[in-house]
């Protein structure tokens, strides 16, 4: 069972600790348990209240109301509200975020594909992965680097994320062939590969034809793959913090190695050189961006 300090309760739920203490004398709202040594700490379950309770009072419920209801209660009022818009202060796509988080941090799966499921219906695939998967995905990796929730929960969400993805692109049949190739990669020190995941499934759903080679590509084996394939783009993404020399050195070989295609990164833009980008490299801001893009190249 993994365990909160109410500091850690705040940085999770956004309820500050202040708060938590007087709901908690005040409605019972939630009952911390002890330790042996008679510290206290909360457990995942009233972790997930909390958050519950937060989406309803961002919905105009007042505290005083939530505070007599039933845990089966506060479930069916969050359900209420997001059959329908919520108000202002809380949109849709945040709700959906909110829930998602609480079923990370319980290791729930059959909860999450329930939900993530609805978002697609609502909003559809690549809505739901820009505006709801990709801010839960920055919220967790933001409490993981704090150390405010466990690694296996960052773990957990990322296996899913990948496995929505590769769902997603096995689902697509492109027909036709393209005046564009691309080759999808990360260097040989990146893991992190869902943004370019979600590429491969814009190229695939365009009709254009992608080779997606995946995480800790080493620069030979890049370039047998291009000898093979003949590109005409490489796209890859650069997250994992290095020096920057090493970044140079990089960007510098991908040139001067693939003087004939078109190299498209995006990832933290403080490792990318972009004053010294040669003019073959583009910039992109986000994996999202690269959407619009690909929407103008040749298809025949």
């Amino acid at each position: 069972m993994l365990k909160y300090t109410i500091k850690e309760l705040e940085k999770v739920s956004g309820v500050k600790a202040h708060t938590i203490r007087i709901w908690e004398k005040r409605y019972n709202l939630l009952t911390p348990r002890r330790t042996d040594t008679n510290i206290r700490y909360y457990d995942n379950a009233q972790l997930k209240k909390l958050i519950n309770v937060g989406i309803l009072l961002e919905n105009g419920r007042k505290i005083s109301y939530i505070g007599n209801l039933k845990e089966e209660q506060i479930l069916a009022e969050i359900k209420s509200i997001m059959e329908v818009e919520p108000t202002q202060k809380s949109t849709l796509h945040e709700l959906y975020v909110k829930e998602l988080l609480v079923h990370t941090i319980n290791f729930d799966k059959p909860g999450f594909d329930k939900t993530f499921d609805a978002c697609i219906l609502k909003f559809g695939l690549e809505l739901s992965i820009e505006q709801i998967l990709y801010p839960l995905l920055n919220q967790i990796g933001q409490l993981w680097l704090s150390d405010e929730i466990n690694p296996a929960q960052e773990h957990f969400l990322s296996a899913i994320a990948k496995q929505k993805l590769f769902a997603a692109v096995d689902g697509l049949r492109p027909e036709g062939n393209s005046g564009s190739k691309f080759i999808l990669f990360l260097p040989d020190n990146e893991d992190h590969e869902i943004g370019l995941l979600y590429a491969n499934y814009l190229l695939m759903k365009q009709g254009i034809s992608s080779t997606y080679l995946g995480p800790r590509t080493p620069l030979e084996h890049l370039k047998t793959a291009v000898g093979v394939i003949q590109p005409s783009h490489l796209l890859f993404s650069m997250t994992a913090h290095v020096s920057e020399e090493y970044s140079l050195a990089y960007f510098s070989e991908l040139s001067q190695n693939f003087p004939d295609q078109k190299i498209l990164v995006f990832g933290n833009i403080k490792l990318i050189p972009m004053d010294a980008l040669a003019a073959n490299i583009m910039m992109l801001p986000t994996p999202a961006s690269f959407k619009d893009k690909i929407t103008k190249l040749p298809i025949i």
